[in-house]
């Protein structure tokens, strides 16, 4: 074969293979604008190779040129499609948002079909055919439009390309990625190697040869389609579950189906023209024209399959075209080869045996029996082949033969598929009814359990399907059933005859005096499913019975019944009656000991919630049910905040009306299985059963703070509540209730220091930290006695002379195991477990000891500053253990100092500042440490008996440091100014803190500028010999 033919040949291949997959990949999602992109892209080659197959073997220079301008089509926009396809493929489609960016693309090659393909007058002036040993050859010409064809062609494929090595770049390590590489290097070379042989081989040297780029493309064109199956690249839509009842082919595999008819018809026109034009050289045009209707039928298929009808109109359409196709084909091959032309028929007859529809198959078979008759009449009698009408008469037998046994497969084969369908529509059926029964309690048992019968009625086509059930101990027996349209439900009498007539049937007697009873004893040696017939007015009812059983016991009966017909059923309809036998006396056993759980449980008496101890069992419940079916149990702890303010102004009557309407506001944020019970006082505490991540849980969490934003109404007065919550997850967080109660209320505790109005998840860390707490507050109990407890002193002197005017007293817990200890670690827990009074008190009394020490020294007298917690000043007898404390040691109430938070004030005004007079009235100072943190307020300096205020460290550590600090100190210090309070600066530490407070007026300091805090030995010899700095 001369090598004109070999590239013509090797082009048509190419546009085959390109067009296949092309259709492939539509095939996978018509819809999708990125599986039709590659189509298209596809599409352009194909039309650019098929151009290049005809052109290279012209007989003539004019023929040439037009299939030249013809592959323009191709070519000319190759680029833009490929472009737009990188775009999309590498999720970068945000920027064809922008409307310009369509015309940015696509002029160009709009232009390019124009100039060198549909405007005469130019297009021929861009090309330069030379006809050579391999075929004509466009040697490029140096035209002002073909550099802009070259620059056209670089710049959109440098783009693209970046585009793809990023794409690649940001892929995640694996065969994956380097499979993206792979693309790019080949789509690299491809379009290297096309430029060389194009541009620069065929420009520059003597040897010529054809246009091979399309060849090349196919190469990365092969590697994308290799990527689109292994690895995703462009997912495949879901197949819908559209087929008819009774089809033979799923929707896969009927577009699998028509895929190949297309296929196949495509390949028959590409054969079409490889073996008549290059091979017989017959007339291009009628063989340009059969191939062309051979892509019609075959593009014709594929687009019936996208429309929007019913998949039998799908078929028939498909198979009238097929059937169409029949004589034209074997017409147009009899003259070539008669014999080999008869068997093509055959070919359609025995596809038509994948249709369920008889229809089709008859459709084909009258389509080639006709087809044939008519080849028989009008056969020429000088025919080459020797074929006589015996022959034809023998081919028309062997045909029928065929068509018989090919429907005849059809029957068997499609009775096989009703069968397998029926199979699965069970398990679909199972699937389902398990799904229902997953959520059902006792009150839905009932809804689930008609709904249960609704459903195996109209699956398996009966009249009447009944459940009932008699668990062993108890009188009453439940009846459920549902019936079709044509027969009517049962009264209550027609139901007792009814069961009688089973029973009966079964030869039991569970009836004694007209009642039902309990059934001691149900043949234990009863069938696993019975077939019986009975007659009940005058009809003959056909019945199939299954029984329920727990264990070896049997517990009820499930029945269907048909007037109509007798019922039967194959043996994997009956191991279908077991199993659904089965889970209904799994719900039912489930309900039941459900309700005789609940009717145990018990109440709070105030807000109707669960309890305490009905809380714990429900919570023990759920982990059993979590271990089996390996779920999660979510335990919420919430305190309410700052209830004691909200109840004291409420009155206790208004207290507790809040305490149930906080109540109902949590339940309306929980599922109908979760469970909130009242724990005691203003804590509640949530069970989220059931659940797959600790997200879900958070949800609620949210759900439940956000559902406070609004106001709760009390009478006439309107709340704004807050909640803290804490939260524990089984089994992350632990393995028993108590355990998850514990944890979560810890990470309640939590969230209140952390601002309140908030959850907490509980953590490893923080179990731990439970741990470590509990120890603690275990030695906490015996600290004092033990006299674990020590008192170090930080000196705070006068900011202008120096002067030691007073000192603070701090304690420390000099634990015997972990050594000292801070407050902030022990003072909280004292707090939480009452002991803080008891500290407190010894704070106190030791402080006062010492100073009173020192003052019978001789040294010059000094206040004495010592700490009050929030629970000492609550506490109602703080004035009195202060007066006995003073009294007991000696101590003139002049030279003690009590220091008090922000946060006291927050609490009952009247009954702070009564406190705080009665203080006053014994002679002691009071001062407000860490002024400015929290609740700063002037009314509150201007009613609150107090004479300093102490800055907190934090301001006076940004001094000097361009911070807002410095205008809050100079304000602070002119507060105490204008109210006549002396002003003490926390945390001075270097020289120009100091600077700045002197130049301000500041009249105290304490830091560790001067002093840290000291034993009372290293403090007394500082005193002796205390003098100005």
């Amino acid at each position: 074969m001369p090598l004109p033919y070999i590239f013509s040949l090797l082009f048509l291949i190419t546009t085959a293979v390109l067009l296949f997959y092309g259709l492939y990949v539509l095939s996978l999602n018509i819809k999708s604008s990125l599986h039709i992109l590659f189509f298209i892209l596809c599409l352009c080659l194909s039309v650019w190779s098929f151009s290049l197959s005809i052109s290279n073997t012209a007989q003539n220079y004019e023929t040439c040129l037009f299939w030249r301008r013809v592959g323009t089509l191709g070519w000319g926009t190759f680029f833009s499609f490929l472009l737009h396809f990188i775009v999309i493929i590498t999720e970068k489609a945000d920027i064809l948002k922008k409307k310009w960016i369509y015309i940015l693309i696509y002029l160009p090659a709009a232009l390019n079909v124009f100039v060198f393909g549909l405007y005469e007058k130019i297009a021929v002036k861009q090309y330069n055919l030379i006809e050579t040993s391999s075929g004509w050859v466009n040697v490029c010409c140096n035209t002002f439009w073909n550099w802009m064809l070259y620059a056209y062609d670089l710049s959109f494929f440098l783009v693209g390309f970046t585009l793809l090595v990023r794409w690649a770049v940001k892929l995640e390590e694996g065969d994956k990625k380097s499979k993206a590489y792979l693309i790019c290097l080949l789509f690299a070379c491809s379009f290297v190697a096309g430029t060389l042989s194009e541009v620069i081989i065929n420009s520059m040297f003597s040897i010529k040869i054809p246009q091979i780029v399309p060849l090349l493309f196919i190469i990365p064109m092969t590697q994308v389609l290799y990527c689109i199956k292994r690895y995703g690249f462009m997912l495949k839509k879901k197949n819908s579950d559209s087929s008819d009842f009774h089809s033979i082919l799923n929707e896969d595999s009927r577009e699998r189906l028509y895929l190949n008819f297309s296929i196949a018809f495509l390949l028959g026109a590409f054969v079409n023209i490889g073996s008549m034009y290059f091979t017989k050289r017959a007339n291009l045009e009628p063989v340009l024209l059969f191939s062309a209707f051979m892509i019609f039928i075959g593009i014709g298929l594929q687009a019936i399959q996208q429309l929007n009808i019913r998949l039998s109109y799908k078929d028939l359409l498909s198979n009238i075209i097929l059937s169409i196709s029949i004589p034209i084909i074997t017409l147009r091959y009899f003259d070539y080869s008669a014999i080999y032309a008869g068997i093509i028929p055959v070919l359609f007859i025995v596809t038509s045996i994948a249709f369920s529809q008889k229809h089709i198959l008859v459709l084909n078979g009258i389509s080639s029996l006709f087809t044939l008759v008519w080849i028989w009449i009008n056969s020429p009698s000088t025919i080459v082949v020797r074929f006589t009408h015996v022959d034809h008469a023998v081919r028309i037998i062997l045909l029928l033969s065929i068509f018989i046994v090919a429907y005849y497969i059809n029957y068997v084969y499609s009775k096989r598929l009703i069968e397998n369908e029926e199979k699965l529509n069970a398990q679909k059926l199972l699937s389902r009814i398990s799904s229902i029964f997953m959520n059902t309690n006792e009150n839905n048992i009932e809804e689930r359990i008609n709904e249960v019968l609704k459903l195996c009625g109209n699956n398996f086509n009966i009249d009447r399907t009944f459940v009932l059930f008699f668990p062993n101990g108890q009188k009453t027996m439940k009846y459920f059933e549902w019936c079709s349209d044509c027969e009517s439900p049962m009264n209550d009498a027609a139901k007792e005859k009814k069961v009688r007539k089973v029973f009966e049937l079964l030869d039991i007697s569970p009836f004694q005096q007209q009642e039902f009873d309990s059934l001691p004893y149900l043949a234990a040696t009863m069938e696993e499913y019975m077939e019986k017939e009975y007659v009940r007015d005058e009809e003959t009812i056909s019945t199939i019975i299954n029984p329920l059983r727990d264990k070896e016991c049997v517990i009820g009966l499930m029945g269907f019944e048909s007037a109509g017909q007798k019922l039967k059923f194959k043996e994997y309809h009956k191991e279908t009656f077991k199993v659904l036998a089965h889970m209904i006396s799994d719900i039912m056993l489930k309900v039941d000991a459900e309700k005789e759980i609940n009717y145990r449980a018990n109440y709070d008496a105030l807000t109707g919630l669960p309890n305490r101890a009905m809380f714990m069992n429900q919570v023990r419940g759920a982990i059993k049910l979590a271990e089996r079916s390996e779920k999660l149990v979510g335990i919420a702890f919430v305190d309410i905040d700052s209830f004691k303010y909200v109840n004291d102004t409420l009155g206790h009557d208004g207290g507790d009306s809040l305490l149930m309407k906080i109540g109902e506001r949590i339940s309306s944020c929980l599922r109908l299985y979760d469970i909130v019970a009242r724990f005691g006082g203003d804590e509640f505490v949530i069970m989220i059963p059931q659940i797959s991540h600790v997200e879900d849980i958070c949800a609620v969490a949210e759900k439940i703070t956000s559902s406070f934003k609004h106001p709760l109404t009390v009478g006439d007065q309107e709340f704004f509540i807050t909640v803290s919550m804490g939260i524990s997850v089984y089994p992350i967080d632990g393995n028993e209730v108590e355990s998850l109660v514990k944890n979560a209320a810890a990470a309640m505790y939590i969230s209140k220091e952390n601002g309140k109005n908030k959850y907490t998840m509980c953590s490893s860390f923080l179990q731990k930290q439970i741990e470590v707490n509990a120890n603690l507050t275990n030695s906490l109990h015996l600290a004092i006695q033990r006299k674990e407890f020590i008192l170090n002193y930080q000196p705070q002197v006068n900011a202008q002379t120096g002067e030691i005017v007073g000192v603070e007293a701090l304690i420390r817990w000099n634990h015997p195991q972990k050594g000292l200890i801070s407050p902030g670690v022990f003072i909280p827990l004292a707090e939480k477990n009452g002991l803080i009074n008891h500290i407190g008190q010894w704070v106190l009394q030791e402080a006062c000891e010492q100073n009173n020490k020192w003052q019978k020294m001789g040294l010059k007298p000094i206040k004495m500053a010592v700490n009050l917690s929030l629970g000492q000043f609550l506490n109602p007898n703080l004035v009195e253990i202060v007066e006995n404390i003073l009294k007991k040691t000696q101590l003139d109430p002049a030279y003690l100092e009590l220091e008090i938070t922000e946060s006291i004030a927050t609490y009952d005004v009247e009954y702070i500042t009564s406190t705080l007079n009665r203080l006053k009235d014994l002679g002691v100072t009071i001062s407000i440490d860490d002024f400015g943190t929290e609740y700063s307020s002037l009314s509150r300096l201007r009613i609150m008996p107090v004479d300093k205020i102490k800055i907190d460290m934090r301001f006076t550590q940004g001094i000097y440091r361009g911070t807002k600090d410095e205008s809050i100190i100079k304000v602070m210090l002119q507060l105490g100014k204008t109210f006549g309070l002396k002003v003490l600066a926390e945390g001075v530490e270097n020289e120009y803190q100091l600077r700045f407070l002197k130049e301000n007026q500041c009249d105290e300091i304490q830091g560790f500028y001067f002093y840290k805090p000291m034993p009372a030995e290293e403090l007394e010899l500082i005193l002796r010999g205390n003098k100005n700095i």
